[in-house]
């Protein structure tokens, strides 16, 4: 196979020149902190005088258009808004969140600090407005970002003693990462996502591990003081079990070129989320292709003269392997 000669020399050498891998700490003396104007969008409209409501919310679009567009001649979108918000389940998890998010200063001040990091390594970066809001359980939306905007929808970080998640179908590991420590991971998380020029729509297990490889190394710089724990979403234990077991897991990935295949079903096992990967034991995590593929991508950062942005624009997953000189350890 063409990839033979490829797969001897990862295993049998490793590039010599290397930044300092393991410091995601930067020097911000010369980046402003940027100010982060976040909008509750969730307590105007939760709040607002039902008994004047038609009034009330055409005027609150103004405000709000990103979520309301223009309601003056919506009759139907009105009707539709407050049949939302008189809604007992809306009402309780509206309560619930208040509970949690009555302040958001501290959520601010994170989301302050990844965005100044971002302007670090990406100057003409603006920053966005953040609305938070409640969402009717987006759980595959939790947060959106476009260039200008960030939305955030708070029932989904709940915590896991939330009652609606496992109604509503989601699975306990996922339910797991349901509560207010992942919200800014995922906003950053979201922003990688526009930064990254590696096509999502992938044909080789390769190919997606480095797309989400460098996701996860975007998140990390941008956040160097988080734990690893919240950038991967994995628990202490399960990330235990990749450091101890990361030359078993990549001479798999090795063997048979699985790294190669396109397979989609073989893929799909290595790289979506779930509970644990099938083909390594019940304490390993899922999506385990996700994780070695951000330490190829961390070595790739290392061993080359590159920026940040160099990085998220590279899309020849070939070249970031080959230059990685990773060889199931960094």
């Amino acid at each position: 196979m063409k990839y033979n000669f490829l797969l001897i020399i990862l295993l049998l050498i490793g590039l010599s020149s290397c930044k300092n891998s393991n410091s995601y700490s930067v020097d911000l003396s010369s980046i402003p902190e940027p100010e982060v104007n976040i909008s509750r969008y969730d307590v105007d409209l939760m709040n607002i005088d039902i008994n004047n409501f038609e009034d009330e919310i055409v005027k609150l679009s103004d405000k709000y258009s990103i979520f309301l567009g223009d309601l003056s001649k919506d009759t139907t979108g009105i009707s539709s808004i407050k049949h939302f918000i008189t809604d007992s389940i809306v009402a309780e998890v509206y309560g619930m969140s208040c509970g949690i998010f009555s302040d958001f200063n501290a959520y601010s001040n994170q989301l302050s600090s990844a965005i100044r990091h971002i302007q670090y390594y990406y100057p003409d970066f603006v920053v966005p407005d953040v609305y938070t809001y409640i969402s009717g359980f987006d759980s595959n939306y939790p947060v959106v970002f476009t260039s200008s905007d960030i939305v955030i929808a708070l029932d989904m970080y709940l915590g896991e003693g939330c009652p609606y998640y496992r109604p509503i179908g989601l699975p306990a590991y996922k339910i797991r990462r349901c509560n207010e420590a992942y919200i800014v991971r995922d906003c950053v998380s979201a922003i990688s996502e526009y930064c990254n020029k590696s096509d999502k729509v992938y044909t080789k297990l390769i190919e997606a591990m480095v797309f989400y490889g460098k996701e996860l190394e975007f998140i990390k710089r941008m956040m160097p003081s988080v734990h690893d724990t919240i950038v991967t979403g994995y628990t202490a234990a399960q990330l235990q079990w990749c450091n101890d077991n990361e030359k078993e897991i990549w001479t798999y990935l090795i063997d048979d070129e699985t790294l190669f295949t396109t397979d989609i079903q073989l893929i799909r096992k290595l790289i979506d989320d779930g509970p644990f990967t099938s083909f390594f034991s019940t304490e390993s995590p899922a999506g385990i292709g996700r994780w070695v593929g951000w330490r190829i991508v961390a070595a790739y950062y290392a061993n080359n003269d590159i920026t940040v942005s160099e990085l998220m624009q590279q899309n020849d997953f070939m070249e970031i392997l080959n230059k990685s000189g990773y060889r199931g350890s960094n």
